[in-house]
């Protein structure tokens, strides 16, 4: 984080951030799961995947979340994090989670 104390719940398939792994098909759809629970009205939450906005979630309290299905044939590595910005300006990320086959 800048330094406020955002709370941040980021999963793939049940895989935590920081987490590597593997799926049986480039088939095989990704289910993103959020969680955020800031020090204030959190403005945005970004998806981000291979370094490109995925999707984009508009806050309108301190507490988000949302589910998301990434259901695009998964390349030889493809990669997700998230990026929290709040109205006061104070922003966290996630570590990354990389899926591949």
């Amino acid at each position: 984080t800048t330094g406020a104390r955002i709370l941040l719940e980021f999963r793939i398939n049940g895989h935590m951030m920081g987490e590597e792994f593997t799926v049986a098909s480039c088939d095989i759809p990704r289910r993103v799961n959020v969680q955020v629970f800031g020090t204030e009205v959190l403005e945005e939450i970004v998806l981000i995947k291979n370094n490109e906005d995925f999707y984009v979630h508009r806050g309108k309290s301190d507490h988000e979340g949302f589910e998301i299905v990434d259901e695009a044939p998964i390349s030889r590595t493809d990669f997700y994090y998230i990026r929290v910005i709040q109205k006061d300006g104070e922003m966290a990320w996630s570590s990354p989670i990389w899926a591949g086959v």
